[in-house]
């Protein structure tokens, strides 16, 4: 998603980190929460320096539904 929302032209998938790019309309710079959880925290991302990290549940911050097929 990160690749898709900063518009880096990357190919999908794990295999070369999100970088460079623009962000989209639509997203914001703030944080955006990970479905994938780790105990008490879960996994957020922040577009604007692509910054994953695992923060406390209670903390605010965007979802964004992402469908796969």
């Amino acid at each position: 998603m990160c690749k898709y929302a900063r518009n880096t032209g990357q190919a999908a998938g794990a295999g070369t980190a999100c970088s460079g790019g623009t962000l989209r309309s639509g997203f914001s710079s703030a944080t955006y929460w990970s479905s994938s959880d780790v105990g008490a925290y879960a996994w957020f991302l922040r577009f604007y320096n692509n910054l994953q990290v695992a923060a406390v549940k209670y903390d605010s911050g965007y979802v964004r539904p992402v469908r796969a097929f």
